[in-house]
């Protein structure tokens, strides 16, 4: 019998939502016709490469649809931070 036990510790930047119309500037307006589906938090940083920015719900969700089980999911507050990272523990369902 194969045994596999495995932690994911994930640390990831969330956007609030009320800023994801601030990611929509010119380089945005200007390339946003090259690509053939783009969302909300969506965003071309600098005209080169694309990111996708998720709120916090959003990355919560991603993480509970994962093939990992939430174990925890933290903000950088409590240590200090300004709340824009969340700290994440996981494990292989």
């Amino acid at each position: 019998m194969k045994l596999t036990i495995g932690v994911v510790l994930l640390s990831q930047y969330v956007v609030p939502e009320e800023s994801f119309d601030e990611y929509r500037d010119s380089n945005f307006e200007r390339l946003a016709s090259n690509f053939s589906c783009l969302e909300s938090g969506d965003t071309i940083p600098a005209g080169r490469g694309y990111v996708h920015g998720l709120t916090e719900k959003q990355l919560l969700e991603e993480l509970q649809n994962s093939p990992f089980a939430v174990e925890s999911f933290e903000s950088d507050e409590q240590y200090g931070g300004e709340g824009l990272l969340r700290y994440s523990r996981l494990r292989k369902k």
